[in-house]
């Protein structure tokens, strides 16, 4: 962009999809990779083609991108899930996928296997581009994958020849290894949040992709479970609605374990011959089992911090009434000194008074002891100087 080759928009789509080019030395120009941005998305205030119709029924507008890189992430190759950001192509071949920040002026079986994993409702030829270099098709837009129900699915696959083949050893070796509670894990490690609707979509999609690959099962049969040729018919129901609504009039604990008995009917297994997908209802029990344990803790912190609480209180009573205590005690003191301090003012007035009392006494005497010795002078010897 900034040697001046700006975003064009794409010429087809429902969404503001941009053609981010370079120059080459010729001077032509060459896509290098799709700009699609958040607030341009189907339903999105700031979509382009405003003309192109409302939002994805199941697909929030604004996550569109969520779920264009949660599929990036979730196709790992073959050696697991990657570390970092790099150019191995995983093992369906989206291609690499980030989140950016940006500012602007308006501000095929591996592919049915993905589309199956993530109930991707939105793959047509006009999705998938041709690689110069390799004789593979590169599949694109992902932005209406992981629904949170199963009313809009449709594959324009469905009808194609080379999904009516039954998986090579190597895909069923990687379905074999997918876990989608650790491909939840993985996603929220990258920040992507899924809803809980959407990641219980991920993992009936998984069990029932993991339960026909067992089965032997191709694309096309697994694939016909959740295809709707009309998907805004609403009267009618896929398979895969079937089997979730009767899965789930049973108990919410034994829900997984029944829809994967309705699955293995559904592939004409017979129940307990395929348990891949009875993993998730122990998985569910052992949440219960965490919840109710944590329950218990709960009840016995909070019972430990009633019981605390009383003992503050009656702690707190307890110093309240030493307050009271000390305070009169205080009171008493006060009293006391108040009463030694008049009997002191008491004596000491007494004292004085005494004092002045003898003292005047002592005087008295003086003078009258004087006044006897001078009117009796035969008992004194007198001296007259001339």
């Amino acid at each position: 962009m900034r040697r001046g080759c700006p975003p064009v928009l794409a010429s087809s789509g429902m969404s503001g999809a941009y053609m981010m080019s370079k120059y080459t030395d010729d001077g032509e120009r060459e896509d290098i990779s799709v700009f699609k941005p958040m607030d341009e998305e189907i339903g999105a205030v700031n979509n382009p083609r405003r003309g192109g119709g409302g939002s994805v029924k199941g697909v929030v507008v604004g996550e569109g991108a969520v779920r264009e890189m949660a599929s990036y992430l979730l196709d790992y190759p073959q050696s697991g899930y990657r570390r970092s950001y790099t150019d191995e192509i995983g093992f369906s071949g989206v291609p690499p996928t980030i989140m950016v920040e940006c500012l602007h002026d308006s501000t095929v079986k591996r592919r049915e296997k993905e589309d199956i994993r993530l109930a991707n409702v939105d793959r047509h030829l006009g999705n998938l581009l041709l690689s110069t270099e390799e004789d593979q098709p590169i599949p694109i837009d992902h932005g209406c994958c992981i629904l949170e129900n199963f009313e809009r699915c449709r594959f324009d696959w469905i009808g194609w020849s080379q999904c009516k083949k039954a998986y090579s050893q190597e895909t069923l070796n990687y379905i074999r290894k997918i876990n989608p509670d650790e491909d939840i894990k993985y996603l929220q490690a990258h920040g992507l949040i899924l809803s809980d609707e959407s990641q219980q979509t991920l993992r009936i999609l998984s069990m029932i992709l993991k339960q026909g690959a067992q089965a032997s099962k191709t694309p096309h049969q697994i694939g016909s479970m959740f295809h709707k040729d009309d998907p805004d018919d609403k009267e009618y129901e896929s398979v895969v609605q079937k089997l979730v609504r009767e899965g789930r009039e049973a108990t919410s604990a034994s829900f997984f374990k029944h829809l994967s008995y309705l699955v293995d009917q559904h592939f004409g297994m017979g129940e307990g011959i395929c348990h891949c997908g009875h993993q998730y209802e122990l998985i569910l029990q052992k949440e219960i089992d965490m919840r109710i344990q944590a329950e218990g803790t709960s009840n016995t912190l909070r019972n430990q911090l009633k019981e605390t609480d009383h003992q503050s209180k009656a702690k707190d009573l307890k110093i309240a009434n030493l307050n009271m205590e000390l305070k009169h005690e205080r009171v008493q003191i006060k009293a006391k000194d108040l009463e030694i301090a008049m009997l002191t003012q008491e004596r000491v007035k007494k004292i004085k008074r005494d004092w002045w009392l003898w003292g005047t006494v002592a005087t008295a005497l003086t003078i009258g002891a004087a006044c006897l010795a001078y009117s009796n002078p035969s008992g004194s010897t007198y001296q007259v100087d001339d």
